[in-house]
């Protein structure tokens, strides 16, 4: 009875594992010309043993068949094991036409048929060539400062040793190589060739009538003689010269010139709050983005802040990419503001224009306005909002108060100055008990530690903008900055977390794992009697 189940589970176990069996096939080269050998490559996933071809099917096709080769293949990746099986079968046609081999079955799991172009072989109309270099361009005619793509395609039909394309030339523009090369195989005039393809992006940088000066390969073609001795046979080939015509900046064009396929701006903040507290910082990150141009080519933002917030720019930053064989040029700002006043604040529109090169308009992209509410810190008193200036004749009539007035004012300082020289000398001895109020100082990182154990997001978020303003850091970008890429790492998924947890309005967040990242990036600089982070700029 065990060797009943036993058996029985085995067989369950096959049939399950022959089930989830996948049978690839394939043919290659495909097409082919008559009489050409081409592969029929079968393989599975699995350990198999038989394998059910209809060679009498396709004889009957007048195909010819050879012997099939087997192989097999274990590996372990992971812990994962891996097993393959791959079957291989020549064969050619005498006759052209279009053949449908048929469906393999591998352990009785049956697999897809598959068909192979099979030409007739061409008539020779010229000298065959061994080598030759061709290349196009995406378009004859673009604008100043639009990307066109300058696509060449090398044509190997013998094998080429030190080879080297050198790349094509033009006056006044930017040339750079964009992509990866890719090689694939091409039939031309009844012979098969190696094809490697290689794209470059041209950035005309003056208007006017340009000559393209082809892409060059030289290198030593594999040849023998009539001894059967290889030799290598010199090549100096360039693709044909094309012209370029490069059109100026439309006369009705207002702005900074910018032809593209898509521009667009998008900007973040940081914390997403619409309701902020005199003295507490946000970050504003702007991002303009813009296809098929450099970066050089983008303009300076020209952004309008309000009077009552004060500004803290980082430096710009700018990079081109290329994605799908296309540039795209990106301009990235970021700027702490702090609002120095309660009540309504308003950021003002912000766009820029650009010249649309597939549709040949004008067109802008366009941030809208935002407003912000924001409110008086803890303890601090708004300004009312009657306050009026007086009146021309009222200063004339209190003018006889002016001189004891001045006097008074006097005295106020120097009492005043006394006061606070007193208080500075008793902080120096007397530690705060508590944590101040959000607007009346920067946070130290002993009174950090403090905020997060509160575990209240929106509260730790705060708290560490202030305590990156101690510091001397005004964006995030500049704090990882100044820690090792792998603290850099941590502290910054730690702050994602802490950010989403803020958006969704979380009422606690764990900061333990936060504050330890952040110790660990200055564990060599605090001494071991202190709980405070020394500052990023050390005054002695």
């Amino acid at each position: 009875m065990q060797r009943f189940f036993a058996l029985l589970i085995l067989l369950l176990w096959a049939n399950q594992s022959l089930a989830s069996m996948q049978i690839d096939s394939s043919v290659a080269p495909n097409p082919v010309f008559v009489e050409e050998r081409f592969v029929l490559t079968i393989s599975v996933d699995a350990n198999a043993d038989k394998l059910e071809l209809d060679r009498d099917a396709l004889l009957r096709q007048g195909l010819v068949v050879g012997a099939t080769n087997v192989s097999r293949n274990y590996q372990i990746i992971n812990g994962d094991s891996r097993r393959q099986t791959t079957w291989r079968t020549e064969i050619y046609a005498r006759k052209a036409g279009t053949y449908t081999l048929p469906a393999a079955s591998v352990d009785g799991v049956k697999g897809k048929p598959v068909t192979i172009d099979v030409r007739p072989i061409p008539k020779q109309t010229g000298p065959a060539r061994d080598l030759f270099i061709d290349a196009e361009l995406s378009s004859t005619t673009a604008y100043l400062g639009q990307q066109i793509s300058y696509s060449v395609k090398l044509y190997l039909g013998e094998e080429l040793r030190n080879g080297s394309l050198a790349d094509p030339q033009m006056a006044d523009a930017a040339i750079r190589n964009i992509g990866s090369d890719t090689k694939t195989t091409e039939i031309v005039d009844g012979r098969r060739y190696q094809v490697i393809q290689r794209n470059f992006a041209v950035v005309p940088e003056q208007a006017g009538s340009y000559e393209i000066i082809g892409a060059n390969v030289k290198g030593q073609l594999v040849k023998q003689n009539s001894r059967g001795q290889l030799y290598g046979l010199p090549v100096n080939e360039s693709a044909p010269t094309l012209t370029l015509q490069v059109k100026a900046a439309p006369e009705n064009y207002s702005g900074h010139w910018l032809p593209s396929e898509l521009v667009t701006l998008h900007d973040e903040w940081q914390p997403q709050n619409s309701q902020l507290t005199v003295g507490e910082p946000i970050t504003r990150t702007i991002t303009l983005s813009a296809i098929g141009i450099e970066d050089k080519q983008l303009p300076n933002l020209q952004i309008q802040y309000p009077a009552t917030v004060k500004v803290y720019p980082d430096k710009a930053i700018n990079d081109t990419y290329v994605q799908e064989d296309r540039l795209i040029a990106q301009r990235v700002e970021s700027v702490a503001l702090i609002p120095t006043q309660a009540g309504e604040l308003t950021f003002p529109a912000l766009s820029v224009s650009w010249w649309d090169t597939a549709q040949n308009r004008q067109r802008t992209a366009e941030l809208p306005a935002r407003t912000f509410t924001v409110i008086a810190a803890e303890g601090q008193v708004p300004l009312a909002e009657n306050t009026r200036q007086a009146s021309p004749a009222q200063v004339e009539q209190d003018s006889t108060w002016f001189w004891p007035f001045i006097l008074m004012s006097i005295l106020w300082l120097v009492t005043l100055t006394a006061a606070i020289y007193s208080y500075l000398k008793r902080s120096k001895s007397t530690p705060q008990a508590q944590i101040q109020p959000a607007s009346a100082k920067n946070l130290s990182f002993a009174e950090l530690e403090k905020v997060c154990t509160t575990a209240q997001p929106a509260a730790i978020q705060q708290g560490l903008q202030r305590w990156c303003l101690s510091q001397g850091w005004r964006s995030r970008r500049q704090w990882l900055a100044s820690v090792s890429a792998t603290n850099a790492i941590q502290i910054e998924n730690q702050l994602t977390s802490l950010d989403k947890a803020v958006n969704q309005q979380a009422e606690t967040w764990p900061a333990e794992p936060l504050l330890a990242a952040i110790k660990s990036s200055y564990m060599q600089t605090v001494p071991a009697n202190e709980t405070s982070l020394p500052p990023l700029y050390p005054t002695a």
